[in-house]
């Protein structure tokens, strides 16, 4: 059985710093940008982060991707 990934949706989330827990640690919150190309390849969503990121008066910790994917039987 063959089996194709077809995606469907892509957004990026762009996790910034927070304050702090009650431990200590740094608390993170996440902004979300959504209709990213779903062609878009991942150095160049990183590159779009970043730049978002360096806007930002919090300090940005990652980005992550999300993506939706339909999986289709061939």
């Amino acid at each position: 059985m063959t089996v194709q990934e077809n995606i469907v949706k892509k957004s990026m989330v762009l996790m910034v710093e927070d304050g702090l827990k009650a431990d200590g640690s740094a608390k993170f919150k996440g902004r979300t940008y959504g209709n990213v190309k779903t062609e878009a390849k991942a150095e160049d969503v990183l590159a779009v982060g970043n730049a978002l990121g360096g806007l930002m008066q919090d300090t940005m910790h990652n980005v992550v991707v999300v993506q939706k994917t339909e999986l289709e039987e061939m």
